[in-house]
Formats: structure tokens, C-alpha cells, sequence
């Protein structure tokens, strides 16, 4: 039997669409794969009515309900950002196999990831791709977890209690980041291609920010980090136009 590659996204019914559009541009690059999403308040019959299409190429798609009142203490930092933001810290609670690929749903993915998942985890943590405006940082966005050494460690209890710190100076990233200080492995550029700020950087002349878009000729995953979103309705943001080709896709 075939594995499934394993992929996670969360959200709420308020962003079902953006969770939609994500999903398309997955199974417009990628088969056999099941995408779990850790979600409060997305109706059950949802799921059941895109696995009659998933199940054709392969795949499944799987509610993960979770009590957002779970998530009641942590500090999102940005006015904006929802505390489901923060269950990708309890993936490992969650979610069963060993390897997953976490996503952002304000990205798009734009190529096949079998070469992602191939990837071995084997005395990895997870691995990332560096924050192009924090290069200290990674950025939380992509993911790719190894869940059977997360489920090895009481690392879930450790992100919690991290979360709660008032102090957080970006949400759940600032708690990535510091829980895995030293052990996020670096994963290629095109990998979280994350644009948005690219303007600001120009006029602000800042060549370190935007050196990083300058490396990537063909992105992999496009992340939409700033809050100039290609679904606004004013967006003038780079490459919005894939946002928008995989949202029109049909189901297979």
C-alpha cells in the first residue's frame, strides 16, 4: 500500500475559501495525499462532499476538529490573527503520522512536492525556510515536521507554555523559533517564497530583505505574508494572479 503524504493546514469557516484554494493548487501538482485541517467550526458535510472528488486521484481530505477555547491563552501578537493560528503547535496531539508538511492557508502551491517529502527526518526536528524580512528567523508558514520525534518528547507542553508569553514578538513563529532554537533544519528558498512587503523593501532600500526573492526563479510554495493579500479587494501584490488561477480551478 502507498503511503499518503501527509499535509496539515488550519482555519476557520471564515477563511473556507482561502482553506479551498490552497487545497486546489495541492491536487493540482500532487496526488495521493491527505490533507488534515484542524479547524473549530467548518460543517462535517463539507468534507465529505470533496472527498467524492479526492477519492478520484487518490487522496482524502480529513476533519480535525479542535475547541478553540484550547487555544484561549496564547497571544497572537497582530490584531488580525486568530488563535487557531497557534494549532499547528498541537499537530503532534493531532494528527497520527510521522511525517507532515504544514501550510499557512494564505499560500499557494505552484509545484509537484515529492522531493519535499523525500527529504529524511530521520534525527531532524523540522525544517523551515529562513523569514526573508527576519533572516535570524525561520518563518512558521511551511513546515515540515517530524512527527514521530515531536510524539517522543513532551515538546507540545513547551510550545503551549510558550505561547501564553505576553512578550511574543511575532505569534507563533516567535514560538517556533525559540522552542527549536539550533534544531530547524533549512529547507531551499523556493520552498516558502514569501512575498508582500517587496515594494517596501524598494523604497525602504532595503537589498537584504528582498535578496532572498531575487534567488528563486521558480517558486515552489508562494506565501502571501503581508496584509496585502491577493483576495483584498485592492491588492497590488507580486504574483496574485496564481493565487487567483488555482482558486477558479474546478474540482477533478
Amino acid at each position: 500500500m502507498i503511503s499518503l503524504k501527509t499535509i496539515v493546514l488550519n482555519g476557520d469557516y471564515g477563511f473556507l475559501d482561502k482553506i479551498e484554494t490552497t487545497i486546489k493548487s495541492i491536487i493540482y501538482h500532487n496526488q495521493k495525499v491527505k490533507i488534515y485541517v484542524i479547524n473549530p467550526d467548518i460543517p462535517h458535510e463539507w468534507f465529505t462532499n470533496l472527498n467524492q472528488y479526492l477519492s478520484q486521484i487518490g487522496s482524502q481530505i480529513v476533519d480535525k476538529k479542535i475547541d478553540q477555547a484550547y487555544l484561549n491563552d496564547v497571544n497572537s501578537s497582530f490584531k488580525g490573527i486568530k488563535n487557531i493560528a497557534f494549532a499547528r503547535i498541537l499537530i503532534t496531539e493531532l494528527i497520527k503520522e510521522d511525517k507532515v508538511l504544514y501550510l499557512d492557508c494564505d499560500i499557494v502551491v505552484n509545484d509537484n512536492l515529492d522531493e519535499l517529502f523525500n527529504i529524511d527526518l530521520e534525527n531532524k526536528w523540522v525544517c523551515g525556510v529562513r523569514d526573508y524580512q527576519v533572516p535570524a528567523e525561520f518563518n512558521s508558514g511551511v513546515l515540515l515536521i517530524n512527527n514521530k520525534k515531536w510524539k517522543k518528547s513532551n515538546i507540545v507542553a513547551r510550545l503551549l507554555e510558550k505561547a501564553k508569553d505576553t512578550n511574543l514578538r511575532n505569534g507563533d513563529q516567535t514560538v517556533i523559533n525559540e522552542v527549536f532554537k539550533d534544531k530547524i533544519e533549512e529547507l531551499d528558498l523556493s520552498y516558502n517564497y514569501q512575498i508582500g512587503f517587496e515594494k517596501a523593501a524598494f523604497w525602504g532600500n532595503l537589498q537584504k530583505t528582498t535578496q532572498f526573492l531575487d534567488k528563486v526563479k521558480k517558486p515552489k510554495i508562494i506565501h502571501f505574508i503581508t496584509e496585502d493579500k491577493p483576495f483584498n479587494l485592492v491588492s497590488t501584490v507580486s504574483l496574485r494572479n496564481k493565487w487567483w488561477h488555482y482558486k477558479r480551478q474546478d474540482w477533478p
